[in-house]
């Protein structure tokens, strides 16, 4: 039986020494004592931090002591087990005591720790790793978390590099079939995306990281141009999965400073321009003239004496070809022209003179049989190196072809030999079909390469009837 009065009631430790109370307490209701109770209570820094006290009364002190001592029970198989450890074991668990009163964390919240990574895919060297990677960049664990949510962790579910390539293609296939891209655009889109598909393919696009882009590029040992189109294609590819909100933000966003111009030039300099002499020129002229069969002569024409892109002379029709008029022009259109600007060329005399050598005036100027962008590209370069083979301009020495050919030669030539001919670089400039703005451009690369009276040469070369023979110059 319980007391009637608070005086002398049960209270203390049980089982001994445990740190668990058992207490005997009364109810009272307006002082008049109506039942009794034996109350367990179990101290929060008995259970553990994070646990919180416990406390459970029973009417019989039986019951009481039996919860008791279940209680006292289940710490000591907590302990045993701590106790069965190795002694250096039991240092290392020791040690993380202070470290969870800090947090004020418990074992169970750190129990729960180690659930969380391993139900996220996750352990914890790749944690730790991940912690010492921020902390080397002077980054903090919230605010990457917040930039990543912000920024980097996709709207759509996880797609790879590779995906994004697939997709910018197929849209750019699309807009070739609309002619609103030229094949040798996406021919040059394709093969550098492959290439760069090939290196970061199977990696999900957030993951990319400047670093890994230049320095893929760096180790392909190319030119300061080629690094600048493979950069090119990757802030295209990195920026159309930014719209797509594929990623939050591009990892090449604003890489114009010292580290591009280091990769990739800074524009300033360029390759000085190759062109044909005087004599190269005439062997050109003569060899086209010569064979008909490789049908060529209107192209080396149009390319030396009017300054036409070859892929603007492979888009030309006949009809486009004004050479029988007061004022002779060819026409290029907007569709055909590489800056998509429509222009008159003037068509000096001498071009008309090697143009009336051409027979066949009918369809395109460049008659190919191959239909596809790519077999077209290899069926016109067979023929022009045939041609060169026939100029003496390519020939083998020792089992290795030689070329004396350069780049864009044709082009060149007439640019070098125009402006040294009228002294007028912006009349030049627009001829070949180039904005105001770029009139710098021809006083670097043109002005002053050639004599007035070399110019006056090569708009001079007559075709082989005349029995014409080129002026000759000193040096």
């Amino acid at each position: 039986m319980l007391a009637k009065n608070t005086e002398g009631l049960l209270e203390g430790e049980f089982p001994a020494d445990s740190g668990i109370i058992l207490k005997e307490v009364v109810n009272l209701s307006k002082g008049i004592t109506y039942h009794g109770s034996y109350e367990i209570t179990v101290p929060a820094k008995v259970r553990g931090r994070g646990k919180g006290r416990l406390r459970k009364r029973f009417k019989e002190l039986k019951d009481a002591k039996h919860f008791a001592e279940q209680q006292h029970k289940g710490l000591g198989e907590r302990g045993k087990a701590f106790f069965n450890l190795e002694a250096g074991k039991q240092d290392e668990v020791a040690t993380l005591v202070p470290l969870l009163k800090k947090f004020d964390w418990s074992l169970d919240d750190l129990k729960a720790f180690l659930n969380t990574v391993n139900d996220c895919g996750y352990n914890l060297p790749q944690v730790t790793s991940g912690i010492s990677e921020l902390g080397k960049r002077g980054l903090d664990i919230e605010r990457s978390i917040r930039y990543c949510s912000a920024h980097l962790i996709p709207n759509q579910g996880t797609i790879t590099f590779g995906e994004v390539v697939e997709e910018l293609v197929a849209l750019k296939q699309e807009r070739l079939e609309a002619k609103d891209l030229r094949p040798q655009s996406v021919e040059d889109f394709v093969n550098r995306s492959t290439r760069l598909a090939g290196e970061f393919g199977d990696k999900p696009i957030e993951m990319i990281t400047r670093e890994e882009i230049t320095n893929w590029i760096s180790t392909l040992k190319l030119s300061l141009r080629s690094n600048e189109n493979f950069v090119r294609i990757a802030v295209e590819i990195l920026n159309y999965a930014t719209e797509e909100k594929y990623i939050g933000l591009s990892p090449l966003a604003g890489f114009k400073g010292a580290k591009r111009k280091a990769l990739t030039g800074s524009g300033r300099k360029t390759a000085p321009i190759e062109f044909l002499s005087l004599e190269q020129s005439e062997k050109l002229l003569y060899a086209a003239a010569k064979h008909p069969e490789l049908n060529l002569l209107g192209c080396v024409v149009l390319g030396l004496y009017c300054g036409l892109r070859t892929e603007e002379i492979k888009r030309l029709k006949w009809s486009d070809v004004k050479d029988s008029q007061e004022n002779p022009v060819v026409t290029i259109s907007a569709e055909n022209s590489k800056k998509w600007r429509a222009r008159h060329v003037d068509i000096p005399s001498v071009a008309v003179q090697f143009l009336s050598l051409c027979k066949d005036r009918e369809g395109p100027v460049v008659k190919l049989k191959e239909i596809e962008d790519v077999k077209r590209r290899n069926e016109f370069n067979n023929l022009f190196r045939k041609l060169l083979n026939r100029a003496g301009m390519r020939r083998k020495e020792k089992g290795v072809w030689i070329s004396d050919w350069k780049h864009n030669a044709m082009r060149h030539s007439f640019g070098t030999y125009h402006c040294a001919l009228h002294e007028n670089p912006s009349q030049t400039a627009m001829q070949m079909g180039h904005i105001a703005g770029d009139i710098r451009t021809f006083y670097n690369h043109y002005r002053g390469l050639v004599t007035k009276e070399q110019g006056e040469a090569f708009f001079s070369i007559l075709p082989p009837k005349s029995q014409s023979k080129l002026v000759e110059f000193a040096g």
